[in-house]
């Protein structure tokens, strides 16, 4: 029995040694793998082609590696002790002021295109994100990065000004060519064969979407370049709203498609930007009856109420195809149906619609079902 006692007493010495063992390894391992992981961070943070900056749980920086320090235009660790969030601004204000508070929060931000304010006075665009995280000693910290992009901004507002442009200069002659072909088709028309009248006809409708199409690039530059503001007027909801309806009504009963207006809840009087509330009601109501089939239905509703205007444009068109449904804002964007079902379109209406409602302060939201139809629904601040 001696004996035994003392095997298993051996045995328990030699297992707690083991354990003491395996425990000492897996610290030293633990600490290994700690300190390759920083070796790794720091050695990717200060030959990475991408400007990082470490800064405290308050946007202090405590550190920059040499990508930030070029774009800043500033020697290296200069930034040190200086707030990130200082340097940064953005057309919103009010985006300016949640990316510290989103920060604060733990919440990461990801690639928000913003300002950058350099110390010499140099204005960059940079897409910015910031990335939370705890040290070893449990403190919060936040990783910002900022990618570069004025290059591309200024390559893309040069392609705006220059759509601007071009479609500034087309707007003349296509008015006198417009004017002209009018003034033959109220004066001359009895001198012109069936023929000869037909063709005219044609030109008549190339330029009217040429003139559309013109209209919609001016829009969009006006959007992109920043020079569309909301100028805002007294009118009669209803009775504006009526006018739409009218343009729209004509077409809608040659391709055999019920427009129904149900206005009688908008009366009253709005204070908004006329031309921008024709471009989003315009819009809507001239895709619907455009995409909803011979024999289909499209619903034109809005009410007024003391804070806001609502309108819904409701349609039994084509729908939307689900996976595509993200895209639909998107500038040049036309559902996979739509291009086939429907050759006649540039993809602007839907995004000139969207930030006209930016302009006015609204929104926008939408349901659509594939083969089924769509409804949008717009309100806007009275």
């Amino acid at each position: 029995v001696g004996a035994f006692i003392v095997v298993v007493m051996v045995m328990v010495y030699e297992f707690a040694t083991m354990r003491e063992r395996a425990t000492h390894l897996a610290l030293h391992l633990a600490k290994d793998r700690v300190q390759y992981s920083h070796d790794i961070f720091s050695i990717l943070f200060r030959n990475s082609s991408v400007p990082f900056i470490v800064v405290d749980e308050h946007g202090v920086i405590e550190s920059t590696n040499p990508s930030a320090a070029r774009l800043f235009h500033v020697e290296l660790d200069s930034l040190d002790g200086l707030e990130v969030f200082h340097f940064i601004a953005a057309e919103d204000e009010t985006k300016t002021a949640l990316i510290p508070e989103y920060f604060t929060h733990g919440k990461i931000v990801n690639d928000v295109e913003v300002v950058l304010h350099r110390p010499d006075g140099v204005d960059r665009y940079v897409l910015l994100s910031v990335f939370s995280f705890k040290d070893a000693k449990g403190k919060g910290k936040g990783l910002v990065t900022l990618i570069d992009v004025t290059k591309q901004k200024m390559v893309d507002k040069a392609k705006t000004e220059f759509v601007s442009l071009a479609s500034h200069q087309l707007r003349t002659p296509i008015s006198g060519m417009k004017w002209n072909i009018e003034l033959l088709l109220t004066a001359g028309r009895e001198n012109l064969t069936p023929a000869q009248s037909g063709y005219v006809d044609k030109i008549a409708h190339g330029l009217e979407r040429m003139d559309m199409l013109v209209g919609d690039f001016l829009s969009v530059s006006k959007f992109e370049l920043g020079t569309l503001s909301a100028q805002y007027t007294s009118f009669s909801a209803a009775q504006f709203l009526r006018t739409i309806y009218d343009e729209h009504d004509p077409l809608a009963k040659k391709k055999n498609v019920s427009l129904e207006p149900n206005l009688g809840k908008a009366d009253g009087t709005i204070s908004c930007d006329s031309h921008l509330l024709h471009m989003i009601v315009s819009n809507l109501v001239s895709n619907a009856v455009k995409y909803t089939p011979e024999g289909g239905r499209v619903k034109f509703d809005a009410v007024l109420d003391p804070a806001h205007l609502t309108v819904t444009v409701a349609d039994t068109g084509m729908g939307i195809p689900a996976s595509e449904q993200d895209m639909l804002f998107s500038k040049l964007f036309r559902a996979s149906n739509a291009k086939t079902q429907v050759t006649d379109g540039t993809g602007l209406g839907l995004y000139i619609v969207r930030e006209a409602v930016k302009i006015l302060k609204g929104d926008i939201s939408f349901v659509s079902t594939e083969g089924v139809g769509t409804t949008f629904t717009v309100v806007l601040p009275k």
